[in-house]
């Protein structure tokens, strides 16, 4: 897919690895690195893409977690390919939340095979953000705490 490119937005310990890594391997030119952002701009580097990638590799330190970037580009409608960690399947159950699970050795196909379909992007990215709308904003989460909260309070009454 010559007409694809890999942003990466950040900086931290991986970076300058990173950079070297696209070097080496004759990619330089497909991939676009900003460095460190804005918070807020993060959003519209977010709205750049097509497809967002959420690589981490399953350990105990990470089964159980959802990362926050996860949450910000399904937000953002856009959709997500993931590993499938148990605590990220749990809330976010597929591709109906605009998620598409593989396991990491899979990525490279994967993500070819999502570009491929542009119109199913589109689809998935809008049901990313339907989801996150109906059951992850700060109201409807406070909402289900105090009920929460109010029914623990009337078992003790």
């Amino acid at each position: 897919m010559p007409e694809a490119r890999l942003l990466i937005v950040g900086g931290g310990d991986q970076y300058e690895r990173l950079r070297s890594l696209a070097e080496s391997t004759g990619v330089s030119n497909e991939v676009i690195f900003t460095g460190f952002a804005s918070f807020d701009l993060v959003p519209d580097f977010i709205r750049l893409a097509d497809l967002t990638l959420s690589t981490l590799r399953v350990s105990k330190a990470t089964f159980e977690i959802i990362p926050a970037k996860v949450t910000q580009y399904l937000a953002c409608g856009v959709p997500v390919l993931a590993t499938r960690l148990g605590g990220m399947s749990a809330v976010l159950a597929g591709e109906e939340c605009g998620v598409v699970y593989r396991p990491l050795q899979e990525f490279t196909e994967a993500i070819v095979e999502l570009l491929s379909k542009p119109d199913y992007l589109r689809r998935l990215g809008r049901r990313a953000s339907e989801h996150i709308s109906k059951h992850h904003r700060w109201e409807t989460i406070i909402d289900r705490l105090e009920e929460e909260f109010s029914q623990l309070c009337r078992g003790r009454a």
